[in-house]
């Protein structure tokens, strides 16, 4: 009350507005040279980071078409200014060029051969198609992978060269103190 007697109220409504879920899509596999549009939503406002690659940085569907693999991160804002962030990943298949040299193994052991690359569809010239194959003979095998989101294909080469790896080694049953 006051001094004359009279009384106030008043009420005030307060409204808490939810963070967005921001999504910036699944995770992009292209073969080099292409290009894949990325896929914001849950906000009003985005901004894309880093500008590598991409067409725009402030739009919801950005194309990208990075030259080596790239991690693009997304920040996305409601009308309320509520902020929400996200991440994708954008990998390049290309050949590794690594696979260039022979992989040389000992006779009677198997080696691995395997792409780093994941998600993708792959084919062995030894009719296997899985990421990873195991062989025990010298030859030459070739990994075609192909992305089913674009239909590109990219081939890998192993050489693989097995030897003879017993080295002759001598061990003597005896030793003397001396060296005699």
């Amino acid at each position: 009350k006051d001094a004359n007697g009279c009384k106030n109220s008043d009420t005030v409504l307060v409204t808490i507005e939810p963070l967005p879920l921001i999504n910036a899509g699944p995770d992009r596999y292209i073969c080099i040279g292409n290009s894949t549009s990325l896929s914001a939503s849950g906000g009003d406002v985005y901004a894309w980071s880093p500008a590598t690659g991409l067409s725009a940085t402030n739009v919801s569907a950005p194309v990208a078409d990075p030259a080596v693999s790239m991690d693009y991160y997304l920040q996305g804002a409601s009308t309320f200014g509520c902020k929400g962030q996200d991440s994708v990943t954008v990998t390049v298949i290309r050949p590794d060029s690594s696979n260039n040299d022979p992989v040389v193994w000992c006779d009677g052991k198997a080696v691995t051969l395997k792409s780093n690359i994941t998600g993708i569809l792959y084919s062995w010239s030894t009719t296997e198609v899985t990421q990873e194959i195991n062989v025990s003979q010298t030859g030459i095998y070739v990994l075609t992978m192909t992305n089913p989101s674009d239909y590109c294909v990219v081939q890998d080469t192993f050489n693989v060269v097995f030897s003879d790896c017993d080295m002759g080694l001598f061990v003597p049953t005896a030793f003397t103190p001396n060296g005699d």
